[in-house]
């Protein structure tokens, strides 16, 4: 008993913090601090802010996903939710917000999107690489929320553009077959216009992916990246063959999370009144309405 009640006071905290993300706030001004300068990125800081940057336009795959055995419940259960508050039956409201983890898993992130200032619908907007490193560093504060995964990879890679597009998709775990082909395909357009033009960076907002898996617990898989691609041709002369190298920098960030769809019913009053955000209204602020981006030919 004593464990929940700390629980429902810290949500509470983190609620009153993230409702008014304008006011002077320490503990936000010190986890967006901690989101940006971590030490496995400090190292590779300049090559981020330069990687986004040369970003051209939208992703090449920006989308917000519900998936899972129990996915057509959680939907129904966020209608319901969505039903009752154009009502004005207060006990109806809440019994229906408390049976909805899901609605509440989706109030908890817009409220923390919001905060950070991360705008998942436009990842290539000047800013939302901090923006989602702070929202990942809200989430993580949020009692609701416990970390399956956290990292960041930041891989180098060299040799044909085939062997290279094949490492590069391999860190994308558990990604719909349909999007790790967009991916692909966004990459090989990246190599070509690579190729064409050697010597010059050719840089991608590559993959910004949030999904929701329903299942027996609620899990969030949150996926941000930036690829770096280069072609460079060393002369070899009059009797010697021209040395062609290939390059590509990944930086890729990737956080599960899971959601104490246990603990919901207990939690739910105290952001009931903070945000109207719906499971459906999430998954339409998390994708961008777009195809694949066309590459810019002419840098």
């Amino acid at each position: 008993m004593a464990d929940i009640d700390t629980g429902i006071a810290a949500f509470q905290q983190w609620v009153v913090r993230n409702r008014h993300p304008r006011e002077a706030d320490p503990a936000r001004a010190i986890a967006g601090a901690i989101a940006v300068a971590s030490p496995q990125l400090l190292v590779t800081q300049a090559h981020i802010e330069r990687l986004v940057a040369g970003a051209n336009g939208q992703p090449v795959v920006s989308n917000g996903k519900l998936v899972g055995p129990n996915a057509r419940q959680a939907l129904a259960a966020d209608l319901a939710v969505c039903h009752a508050r154009a009502g004005s039956d207060k006990s109806l409201q809440q019994a229906s917000l408390a049976a909805s983890p899901a609605t509440g898993c989706a109030m908890v992130m817009s409220l923390a999107q919001r905060a950070s200032g991360f705008n998942p619908s436009s990842p290539a907007a000047a800013g939302n690489l901090n923006g989602f490193l702070a929202y990942v560093s809200q989430l993580l504060q949020c009692p609701l929320f416990s970390a399956e995964l956290k990292d960041e990879v930041a891989p180098n890679m060299s040799g044909d553009w085939n062997s290279v597009i094949n490492q590069i998709v391999g860190y994308y775990a558990g990604i719909a077959d349909q999007d790790t082909q967009d991916i692909r395909a966004g990459l090989w357009s990246l190599a070509q216009a690579a190729s064409s033009t050697p010597s010059t960076n050719e840089t991608q907002n590559l993959f910004t992916q949030n999904t929701l898996n329903a299942g027996t617990d609620l899990r969030v898989y949150l996926y941000q990246s930036y690829i770096d691609m280069r072609t460079d041709v060393e002369h070899g002369g009059k009797h010697s063959p021209d040395t062609v190298t290939n390059n590509a920098s990944l930086q890729l960030w990737r956080t599960i999370l899971r959601f104490d769809s246990q603990r919901w019913p207990a939690y739910a009053p105290l952001i009931a009144n903070e945000t109207d955000a719906s499971l459906q209204s999430w998954l339409n602020d998390t994708t961008t309405p777009q195809g694949p981006v066309k590459v810019n030919w002419n840098i």
